[in-house]
């Protein structure tokens, strides 16, 4: 999940950047029609090109926002795998200490039923000689 969020946003800042280019490709074309009016005036192209650019700067601003929410879903999605991956380290810690605790009482039950068949093979052998 967090790969696929982290794909959106640089899915969402690859969209900008191509609007990015497009606004620069129209203010060039913008611009080559502005010289191309002292020969032949081409209004009616000029206003197209002005809201094509008015589009793209919208766009432009559109395209901040979603990568601002797509920079919070990863921010988010981030926070919440750094913590599941705490949550697990601490997880682990707690079995291995349960483990030991386990481990250590058997031994002591281990050291309880040797010392007392070691006790009942000394009075078997007290009885018996």
């Amino acid at each position: 999940m967090l790969a696929e969020h982290r794909r959106q946003h640089v899915d969402e800042i690859a969209v900008k950047e191509r609007l990015l280019d497009d606004l620069q490709n129209s203010f060039r074309r913008r611009e080559e029609i502005s010289e191309d009016i002292r020969h032949a005036v081409n209004v009616q192209q000029l206003c197209l090109e002005d809201l094509f650019i008015i589009g793209t700067k919208q766009r432009l601003s559109r395209q901040d926002l979603m990568i601002l929410r797509a920079k919070k879903k990863v921010d988010r999605t981030s926070a919440s795998y750094f913590k599941a991956r705490s949550d697990r380290k601490i997880m682990d810690r707690l079995k291995e200490k349960d483990s030991e605790k386990f481990k250590d009482e058997q031994s002591r039950l281990e050291a309880i039923r040797d010392d007392d068949l070691n006790i009942m093979r000394a009075r078997f052998r007290k009885e018996h000689l």
